[in-house]
């Protein structure tokens, strides 16, 4: 569950896979193995993903916090 409205918008910017991997990871506790694995990649593809999902959240939060300013 996501409290956060700008966290939840920016979610739903990502990419799915970017998305899936999150909610993996930070929801169910996956590993990076475990989810190469149901993705049928290495984990360091999984962990490349990962930084990019933050990068793009962390692009959504800098856009949209100065622009409500």
């Amino acid at each position: 569950m996501i409290t956060s409205e700008w966290l939840y918008n920016a979610m739903l910017k990502l990419s799915e896979t970017q998305r899936e991997v999150l909610i993996l990871d930070f929801w169910y506790g996956y590993t990076d193995i475990e989810i190469a694995a149901q993705f049928a990649v290495t984990p360091r593809t999984i962990y490349n993903w990962r930084q990019k999902a933050f990068a793009a959240i962390r692009n959504y939060h800098e856009r949209n916090h100065y622009e409500r300013k």
